[in-house]
């Protein structure tokens, strides 16, 4: 995932596991600086 700013997050997928909750909202709220309405609105975008 890209941020506006040029940062980039890689979010790992293993198998086609889930993801564990709190890992992925420290990648939305921490590294992508996003709040999860607005990562929803992206992802639903991206989707």
């Amino acid at each position: 995932m890209k941020h506006p700013d040029g940062r980039v997050t890689t979010i790992p997928v293993h198998n086609n596991e889930d993801l564990p909750k709190g890992l992925m909202r420290k990648i939305i709220r921490e590294d992508l600086d996003l709040d999860l309405n607005e990562f929803e609105a992206k992802y639903l975008d991206w989707k």
